[in-house]
């Protein structure tokens, strides 16, 4: 029955979608607490939007996103680098708030779901280094930003935050570091 009634509320949203349309973009990511070095990937994605009124439009957003981060340091014998690849499928509920004609603010929580995971590791690289086997599969994050829509193509710029933990139940120890995807993305749009 709830799931009856929850795919009834989606159809009821679905139905009066406006607009669909593609974007892509730059993701500049790192990893919080890990002292870290940004690292770039792509971001892909397609969008389902509907006005609410001639201020507020909100979108569905599935996008492929590329995230990590790279760290460098000093082993034993000899310079370390490694550099961590996450790809996720991320969907994403986005709030655009228009406040005058073309410019519009933007905020939304973001689900996603890790689709691969690796370290490519260089250099003499101490064995305590973060562990990718405890990323979580679901980070859950909060996207705020800025943008301008032209028509039927925008361009925009966000920064999103992780709300939980990227790892999960590393060792149960509640004090251990928690450590959460940041990322900014630059992304252009096209709308039909």
């Amino acid at each position: 029955m709830k799931n009856a009634v929850l795919f009834f509320i989606f159809f009821l949203f679905t139905f009066h979608l406006q607009a669909q349309g593609l974007r892509a973009g730059l993701n500049v990511s790192n990893i919080s607490d890990l002292n870290t070095k940004s690292t770039s990937g792509l971001s892909i994605g397609y969008v389902l939007g509907s006005d609410l009124d001639d201020k507020i439009h909100l979108q569905y957003e599935f996008n492929y996103d590329q995230l990590g981060a790279v760290k460098q340091g000093s082993g034993a014998n000899d310079d370390y680098v490694i550099t961590y690849n996450c790809n996720y499928l991320t969907t994403a509920l986005t709030a655009k708030f228009f406040v005058v004609e073309g410019l519009y603010f933007q905020a939304g929580p973001q689900i996603s779901y890790l689709l691969k995971k690796e370290a490519e590791k260089e250099g003499d690289f101490p064995e305590e280094e973060f562990d990718m086997d405890n990323i979580s599969s679901f980070p859950i994050s909060f996207m705020g930003g800025i943008g301008y829509q032209y028509k039927n193509i925008a361009l925009d710029a966000r920064y999103s935050l992780g709300i939980l933990d990227v790892t999960h139940a590393m060792s149960g120890n509640e004090t251990a570091t928690k450590y959460q995807n940041r990322v900014f993305q630059l992304s252009f749009g096209v709308y039909m």
